[in-house]
């Protein structure tokens, strides 16, 4: 039952495609273009049942925008070329000229899916498929137009001007019964599919009116079909049309069809395969339905069939009517092979294919388009620049494609789609740029350095760069490192930690950047290259790291911030850190207090010792001592979750202090300590504080508020920094 219910659903839509597909070549072919519909669906029907797992129950027949491009195909690149210029008078020979060009797209797509292409799919424009999709709805709609109105089908929307008083109204009436029954019908019978709602609709509207005497004012039928088993004899007709003298004009516009199908006919399958996962709760593999469809189709030329595609209805179908594998997919084949349907078929009439073929093209219209066109109308889109621009993509590759040539049609749509990304993402590469007199590295100083640093920090200029660097980016980078070259500033620390990729062009931006600096008495310094090594790669293979030199490399900004304001700090007399035990009196927290009450502060302070690369404490520690540095640096250091390597949170230089929190609240250490070089701290315990307290009140009010001014001043100094952040 899920093989017949398949086949009754599929014949008329695979008719009306096979129709569509040769309707170029005139009236004479409607015969040829019903088999090259129904050859597709056995062909595709063998090959997904022999390919596909025991779970298949996917029905293959021919596509909407595929067809639609062989149309087109046939009428840009082979009618005119064939009958105008190499003058071809075999309709065979035209024929095997169509399905060459089938053959070869098929074959591409088959090579496609081997080499595994359709992970690029992702990265097609949707505005190009899109364009593509509204070209071919409006254009089988337009095909089928002249049917509907009683009209030669090879009519054209051009040619109606002049034969208003041909049309025939009782058709539209057919017509009008079809697409009704269509809409209505399955809403009062959900069991009962659109297409063959319109089917029977339409056909006993058509044959109600033909008893009234009606009969010659209703158009034609699909006509009685020579049906014979089929045979692969146009393979033989290929190896002519490519070797015959008289072919040769044909060769470049089948290559180029050919081209043009395998592309679309790919993307078709790709996403076919995709809303087929969703639908059908299957697992279709992109590339593997690549080479399965394009095996289908190679077979299918070879008989004189298109190519097929997945069949939605037809597949959900076949699964709810009992269908559980390949055996119904063979139950499908064997139905259309049998040709028990051809005798209906050839009484169907062709206004009902025809406005079928209509709701088919009003369907495959881009739902997409449709409501971002809304959005724009009525002012309700975000990004209405954005949605604009895509709109104009889809318009340009929709009119190239009616009025001109498919092919010349999506490159354009891929050339416009390249020039727009590249104008979007230009704008800038630069993610802040800031100087150090507001934003400093995480290294803990003494208030006098501090304040050097909020008044120096200008001569330090730091810029972080995001996405891609890269020619068409580069440009906004030039000109700010070229403005630095008569600002204040003497370091420039050039941050590339979120650069995704660099091309050769972004890194000679930076190399030259660093020598017009460099002349000017300035120095660039790089950070966060090695975050990334395809990014490391370009900047030694063009010369950048061995400009700079090694020690003008740093693994992130913060150590280049460091590094730059130890320089700044250098400058200034005084400012440099002390060799000796850095004096207590000189500490913020013992600001205020007098000789006596400093040395009384001395005797709660015990002197401790550790060497470079000792933790002082780890995070989790029991403690409640308060640590002030005397000689060397300490660093904050926490664990990357799943990463064999830490960050530096801050680090503390003499002068400053850690471990506050702990002697206020006696809870665990929230990080680690290590020391940076040899250390010597002051250290006072929770224990000698309550002592102090209790001894002398005075002292330890003095350091409790000096401790509240140095946690105030934290405060502030990260309240600034996150203010820069956010501006």
């Amino acid at each position: 039952m899920g093989g017949v219910t398949a086949a009754v659903l599929s014949v008329p839509t695979c008719v009306g495609f096979g129709i569509l597909a040769l309707a170029p070549l005139g009236a004479e072919f409607i015969q040829y273009g019903v088999l090259a519909g129904l050859y597709a669906a056995v062909c595709g029907g063998i090959i997904s049942a022999l390919m596909g797992g025991r779970d298949n129950t996917v029905i293959y027949s021919p596509r909407g925008i595929v067809t639609f491009l062989i149309s087109a195909l046939v009428a840009q690149n082979l009618t005119g070329t064939a009958y105008g210029q190499a003058g071809i008078r075999d309709p065979v020979m035209l024929m095997a000229l169509v399905f060459l060009m089938v053959f070869l797209a098929s074959a591409l797509q088959t090579l496609y899916g081997i080499l595994k292409f359709g992970v690029f799919a992702k990265y097609l424009p949707a505005p190009v498929l899109a364009g593509f999709q509204v070209a071919g709805s409006l254009l089988i709609f337009a095909a089928q137009i002249p049917v509907v109105l009683g009209l030669p089908a090879n009519m054209g929307l051009t040619g109606l001007s002049g034969h208003f008083d041909a049309i025939q109204p009782w058709t539209i009436v057919i017509g009008v019964i079809t697409g009704i029954a269509m809409m209505l019908v399955p809403k009062f019978a959900p069991a009962l599919p659109s297409n063959i709602a319109g089917l029977i609709a339409g056909t006993i509207g058509f044959y109600l009116l033909a008893g009234f005497g009606l009969r010659e004012k209703l158009g034609p039928l699909i006509g009685a079909i020579n049906w014979s088993f089929p045979s692969p004899h146009y393979f033989m007709k290929f190896a002519a049309a490519l070797t015959l003298p008289e072919y040769q004009a044909m060769i470049i516009p089948v290559l180029t069809g050919a081209a043009s199908l395998s592309v679309i006919s790919s993307l078709d399958t790709l996403l076919g395969a995709r809303n087929a996962e969703r639908r059908l709760g299957l697992r279709l593999e992109g590339n593997r339905e690549l080479y399965t469809q394009g095996l289908a189709g190679m077979l299918a030329s070879g008989f004189g069939g298109i190519l097929p595609g997945i069949n939605m209805n037809a597949s959900f179908s076949n699964q709810k009517s009992g269908g559980t594998g390949p055996a119904s997919i063979g139950f499908y084949v064997l139905l259309i092979l049998s040709g028990l349907l051809l005798p209906v078929i050839g009484i169907i009439p062709r206004v009902v294919i025809a406005s079928m073929m209509i709701a088919a093209a009003i369907q495959l219209f881009d739902r997409w388009t449709l409501d971002m066109f809304a959005k724009v109308v009525r002012g309700r889109a975000d990004n209405r620049a954005g949605v604009a621009a895509d709109l104009a993509i889809v318009v340009i590759v929709a009119v190239l494609a009616i009025v001109a040539n498919i092919g010349l049609a999506v490159l354009m749509g891929f050339v416009v789609t390249i020039a727009m990304f590249l104008l979007r993402i230009s704008k800038s590469v630069i993610r802040r740029d800031f100087t150090a007199d507001a934003i400093h590295s995480r290294k803990m100083r003494e208030p006098e350095q501090m304040a050097a640093l909020a008044e120096r920090g200008h001569r330090i200029n730091v810029i972080e760069l995001e996405g891609p660097l890269f020619f068409g980016t580069s440009e906004t980078l030039a000109a700010r490192l070229e403005s630095l070259r008569t600002g204040s500033a003497s370091y420039v620390i050039l941050d590339v930690k979120r650069v995704n990729e660099m091309d050769s062009s972004g890194a000679r931006v930076i190399l030259q950047g660093h020598d017009r600096l460099l002349q000017a008495g300035k120095r660039l310094v790089l950070s966060g290259a090695d975050d990334r090594a395809d990014v490391a790669g370009m900047l030694r293979d063009t010369g950048v790291y061995t400009a700079l030199g090694k020690d003008h490399l740093f693994a992130d900004a913060d150590a280049a911030l460091e590094w730059a304001e130890d320089r700044v700090l250098a400058l200034k007399a005084g400012g440099g850190e002390a060799l000796d035990d850095y004096p207590l009196q000189r500490f913020d927290i013992c600001s205020g207090m007098s000789a006596a009450e400093l040395a009384t502060m001395q005797t709660v302070l015990e002197r401790r010792q550790w060497k470079q690369g000792d933790i002082v404490f780890r995070e989790g520690d029991a403690g409640d001592e308060l640590f002030l540095i005397a000689q060397g640096a300490a660093s904050v250091r926490l664990n990357v979750p799943g990463e064999n390597r830490s960050v530096r949170l801050v680090t503390f230089s003499p002068g400053t202090l850690f471990g506050e929190l702990a002697l206020l609240d006696r809870e665990a250490r929230s990080a680690t300590i290590a020391a940076d070089t040899d250390l010597v701290c002051h250290v006072m315990s929770y224990a000698h504080f309550r002592q102090l307290s209790e001894e002398h009140p005075s002292i330890a009010i003095k350091l409790m508020t000096n401790l509240g001014r140095e946690l105030s001043s934290r405060l502030r100094r990260a309240n600034r920094t996150i203010y820069q952040l956010e501006g």
